[in-house]
């Protein structure tokens, strides 16, 4: 199952995007990831998102399979006035 992980967090990103700061920190985020798929993608966009990727982002939003789990999070990640202004159409 694809993961951040196999998207090269920086140990910034790591710190920055995810609050893992610590080996203990690490272990605790690797069980949340563990809790299923959709949870991944999630995770991969909101890497995606911080790297200035919104259209990669999206895409892997699109990918959830939890109508509601996809929508609460389209709408924190993607909502016009959280992106830059070159983003919006």
């Amino acid at each position: 199952m694809e993961t951040i992980f196999d998207h090269d967090p920086t140990p910034e990103e790591l710190e920055t995007v995810y609050n893992v700061r610590t080996e203990e920190d690490l272990a605790r985020y690797r069980r949340t990831l563990a809790t299923g798929a959709d949870t991944q993608l999630g995770e991969i966009a909101r890497l995606y998102l911080h790297r200035g990727d919104h259209q990669r982002a999206a895409r892997y939003l699109a990918d959830i399979r939890d109508p509601g789990y996809r929508l609460t999070l389209e709408m924190a990640y993607l909502h016009p006035d959280l992106l830059p202004e070159a983003e919006e159409s």
